[in-house]
């Protein structure tokens, strides 16, 4: 099996850029499976370090998900 490992700029003290990191982790688990992911502030600059199965970069699998996605807006009855 083939694994893809990617990473992108975090800045670690931005509470929605974490969340946002995990929303890639969950959305990567669902589309590829078998994913494992951490932090990297070893640099100036942190990662959010992002393997997937596959041959694609997992941040690139998700994004474009999301692109061809559609979005149906639902509103509760009452």
């Amino acid at each position: 099996m083939t694994h893809t490992t990617a990473s992108i700029p975090v800045d670690l003290t931005s509470p929605g850029q974490v969340l946002a990191c995990m929303g890639f982790l969950e959305a990567a688990e669902v589309l590829l499976g078998g994913v494992e992911a951490h932090f990297d502030w070893s640099k100036a600059q942190a990662t959010f370090v992002l393997r997937a199965d596959g041959d694609k970069n997992p941040f690139v699998v998700v994004l474009e998900f999301l692109a061809r996605a559609n979005v149906i807006e639902r509103t509760p009855i009452g």
